[in-house]
């Protein structure tokens, strides 16, 4: 959008006194901009896609043995949907307030006081949360190779 914006070719539209309103090839420029944006949410999934299905160093562990030192499998998930709702929450409240102001700026919305740092604060609770439910911090005693097949020691 910014570069087409920046080259000049922008969605028609006219401008009422209600703001701005479709004009003739609108719908056409829109189906050319999904298409555009498509392709390029495909190439970035394409060259991350190494990353995705690889071993992130220091991240990612073995996936737990079962061992009830770790809790339930119910207490885990708890934790996990718990961690996975924080991220959701902290995800909405970052792009309700942006970062302009950060850290400081506090913007309300429906009477709720929301902060750019607090989000992100969510936002890295909920991932340390779903990690410690799906890791074990003890070695298990296999791995799984980058293409999901368990290979033993």
């Amino acid at each position: 959008m910014a570069a087409s914006h920046a080259l000049g070719l922008d969605r028609p539209v006219t401008w009422t006194a209600d703001g701005p309103a479709p004009a003739p090839g609108y719908w056409a420029w829109t189906a050319v901009f999904v298409a555009v944006d498509l392709l390029c949410v495909a190439g970035v999934v394409r060259l991350l896609w190494v990353a995705e299905v690889g071993r992130l160093p220091g991240w990612d562990r073995p996936a737990r043995t079962g061992s009830p030192e770790h809790g339930t499998e119910r207490s885990r998930g708890a934790r996990a949907g718990l961690g996975a709702g924080l991220i959701g929450v902290g995800t909405l409240m970052l792009a309700s307030t942006g970062l302009t102001g950060f850290p400081t700026r506090v913007t309300h919305f429906a009477g709720v006081p929301l902060n750019a740092a607090g989000a992100i604060a969510l936002m890295v609770i909920g991932g340390l949360l779903v990690r410690a439910a799906g890791a074990s911090p003890r070695v298990a005693s296999h791995t799984i190779s980058a293409s999901g097949n368990r290979a033993l020691p």
